[in-house]
């Protein structure tokens, strides 16, 4: 392996840790879950997805249930601050984004400490 390449896998590393809030498809994202491909899984075409999604779903099955209160807030900024404050080492949440005629009032997001 050439220094490039070592540069190159580090860089990809060290992306694939952070953690994604974004939208696709209707829906919103905030997504850090260890052992994924992408944390930017939600914005691949369907079938490149399925291995993130049957690895979120097996982190759901173990991981704690919360739920962030957006009511008269931005739902993304919202989670947002619910990640800042509570510091999870791991967290899942997927709503349906805000638009003029609709906005849920709080959002489910799975997480582990």
């Amino acid at each position: 392996m050439n220094r490039i390449e070592k540069i190159v896998e580090r860089i990809l590393e060290a992306r694939g840790n952070r953690p994604s809030f974004g939208n696709a498809g209707g829906d919103s994202y905030a997504v850090q879950v260890d052992g994924l491909d992408s944390n930017e899984f939600y914005k691949q075409s369907f079938g490149r997805q399925l291995s993130d999604l049957r690895k979120v779903q097996e982190f759901k099955k173990t991981a704690k249930t919360g739920y962030v209160d957006a009511k008269g807030k931005s739902t993304m900024a919202s989670v947002k601050m619910w990640v800042k404050d509570v510091k999870p080492s791991q967290f899942y949440a997927k709503w349906q984004s805000d638009a003029s005629m609709y906005k849920d009032d709080s959002v489910e997001i799975y997480y582990e400490r």
